[in-house]
């Protein structure tokens, strides 16, 4: 999903400003593109697949938008906030967003157990297969994204 992924090691020797940059062009931007996808493969997953597959559908949807929520307002706090801090040396809030990195990631945790681990059904079309593919793709990269926040960024 990243155009390229980068190792804790190598981000240990870029600049702060650097590797905030890499993080906010790279994963931000990426992950934000990919939950936009997902979200129009899960409308029309829900239209089309509705008679067969309505319940789960609903509840893996509902989830989404709960994930979606929650991430949207991690970037905008770390974005327009909390990075600026990190960047100028300043306190932030570290145990704040750790704290929602870890709600993030049960969130995700429970979008897998919703779609069985990412794996469509027997019956499931290319649509289906595209959108838990990239529900499994966008939760990996969070892992590497967070990563690289709480193991260098934060440090």
């Amino acid at each position: 999903m990243s155009t390229s992924v980068m190792s804790i090691t190598e981000a240990k020797e870029l600049s702060t400003r650097e590797l905030i940059r890499y993080i906010t062009n790279t994963h931000h931007k990426a992950e934000e593109k990919l939950i936009q996808d997902l979200d129009q493969y899960l409308r029309i997953l829900m239209k089309v697949h509705y008679d067969e597959h309505g319940t789960e559908l609903a509840a893996i949807y509902k989830k989404f938008l709960e994930f979606h929520g929650e991430l949207a307002e991690h970037f905008a706090k770390e974005e327009r906030e909390e990075f600026r801090k990190i960047r100028d040396g300043e306190v932030f809030r570290k145990e704040l967003l750790l704290a929602e990195h870890q709600n993030i990631l049960a969130l995700t945790d429970q979008l897998s157990d919703l779609t069985d681990g990412f794996t469509p059904p027997a019956d499931g079309c290319e649509t289906y297969q595209a959108a838990f593919k990239g529900l499994g793709d966008l939760v990996e990269d969070l892992k590497l994204h967070f990563a690289l926040e709480e193991e260098v960024l934060f440090q």
